[in-house]
């Protein structure tokens, strides 16, 4: 399928996300057929992650919004963000709130349809610790000390926010313990523009260390027929790390532009074809 034509198909349920680049006419007659095959609910794709991650970005990139239109101004979450599919497709994204104090109240919710078999697989937006700040300042963070530049703080607060990311994926995992059929889980390891200079540092850290281990619990759990999971390296928007008071912690990678950004869009879409229409 080309870029940006995901087809989801979760039992009888069958939705398309994305419009990204024009469908083919071939693609367009998959998508009828499957969107009369729909019998009964939605496609649910729900997406887990920490605030300030990216995570309502990329649900409104896969949903089929442009880029550039989809990136906003970080927000807090107060409740589940509902992104319906476009056009008439009967289908929609669930962005989950990123803070641990509504993990209890919002999550349950979304492991049940994944537990109920309404969704075949799971979204994990994480970033490396690049997350957008909550806070006016950066010497509002509790990673801040006296005297820091905004070198040293980002050292700092990237490491507080990588913990936070595999505390909150022990909590998606912990929610699939009731899941016994097939699932599968895309991990967008989004940013890409500001962590690109050291790119193989990152990549490591998901794939050798304690994030691919908490991984590896439902993993062996289900076994390979039955789960499968993939690393996407992104950036969905290119813009520094700077807190709403303008302090710049970190910058765009030099040399990093649109079409670096489009060229990572395109392997996320390519991996979530493949995940979906197994």
């Amino acid at each position: 399928m080309p870029f940006g034509e995901v087809v989801i198909a979760t039992g009888k349920t069958v939705g398309a996300l994305g419009s990204l680049a024009k469908a083919s006419p071939g693609v367009m007659r998959l998508v009828r057929r499957a969107v009369r095959r729909v019998t009964s609910g939605y496609a649910i794709i729900p997406i887990f992650g920490s605030g300030g991650v990216g995570k309502s970005t990329a649900a409104r990139i896969i949903a089929g919004e442009l880029p550039d239109a989809a990136h906003k101004p970080y927000e807090e979450s107060l409740w589940t963000e509902i992104v319906r599919l476009k056009g008439d497709i009967p289908g929609e994204l669930r962005v989950a709130p990123g803070q641990k104090t509504r993990v209890d109240r919002h999550w349950p919710e979304l492991f049940k349809s994944l537990s109920a078999g309404r969704a075949l697989g799971l979204i994990n937006v994480v970033s490396y610790g690049y997350h957008s700040f909550e806070i006016d300042s950066i010497q509002e963070s509790i990673s801040y000390r006296p005297g820091m530049t905004n070198a040293d703080f980002l050292d700092a607060y990237s490491s507080d926010r990588r913990d936070l990311e595999l505390e909150l994926l022990e909590e998606v995992m912990s929610g699939l313990s009731a899941t016994t059929s097939r699932i599968w889980i895309a991990t967008i390891i989004n940013k890409q523009d500001l962590w690109r200079h050291k790119e193989q540092e990152v990549i490591r850290h998901y794939r050798d260390g304690p994030y691919s281990k908490i991984i590896d619990k439902v993993a062996s759990r289900l076994g390979s027929r039955s789960f499968q999971h993939e690393y996407i390296p992104v950036s969905l928007a290119i813009s520094n790390l700077i807190s709403p008071s303008g302090e710049i912690v970190a910058p765009v990678v030099g040399g990093y532009d649109v079409y670096a950004r489009d060229k990572s869009l395109k392997e996320l879409s390519s991996k979530l074809n493949l995940l979906v229409s197994q």
